[in-house]
Formats: C-alpha cells, sequence, structure tokens
C-alpha cells in the first residue's frame, strides 16, 4: 500500500495490526521509510506527521519522533497532546521525572 502511495490506507492498516499485536510485526527499516514517504509527500498533513511520530515511538526512535511533534506541536499550539506525547517519551528515556 505505501509503495503505491496509498499513504493512509497504509497507516490505517498498520495502527490495526499494531492495536492487535503492539510489538512491531513488520520490518522497522521498510515502516519507517513508508511513513517518512508520506509525511514528505504531505507535509502540511498533520495527521501524516503525526503518524510518523507514532511509528518512530513505536521502533522505540524516541529523539526523531519527539523532534516530529516538536514541530507538530510548534505548528498547533492548542493541540495538547503533541505535549503529552514528548512528555511521555522523556519519562521513558528517564530525562524527566
Amino acid at each position: 500500500m505505501g509503495g503505491k502511495g496509498d499513504f493512509a490506507e497504509a497507516a490505517r492498516q498498520y495502527s490495526i495490526a499494531m492495536q492487535k499485536r503492539p510489538e512491531p510485526l513488520f520490518k522497522e527499516k521498510e515502516v519507517v521509510r513508508i511513513f517518512r514517504e508520506w509525511a514528505a509527500a504531505e507535509p502540511d498533513s498533520a495527521k501524516a506527521q503525526y503518524f510518523l511520530a507514532v511509528t518512530l515511538k513505536d521502533f522505540g526512535r524516541y529523539d526523531e519522533a519527539k523532534d516530529v511533534l516538536v514541530r507538530l506541536r510548534d505548528r498547533y499550539p492548542m493541540e495538547t497532546s503533541y505535549s503529552q506525547h514528548i512528555a511521555e517519551m522523556e519519562v521513558l528515556q528517564g530525562k524527566y521525572r
């Protein structure tokens, strides 16, 4: 799906799979590539950027995920969930107690 450019559907399918079985089911490199391509193809889409951040977080790429979330938080300051995700990752990294 992502290889064919249907990034939203690829994201939907990935999210469904992760809800059923939370450990990564797919090859990390390929999954991250698909979400990066979607985010690059739709740079103004908060949804595409958010799914990229969540995917990066799922694979333990906290610094990369935080970079995306910080950009989203700065662009959409009224959306508090971005700050919540950032704080959660800082706790996971032991940076915030």
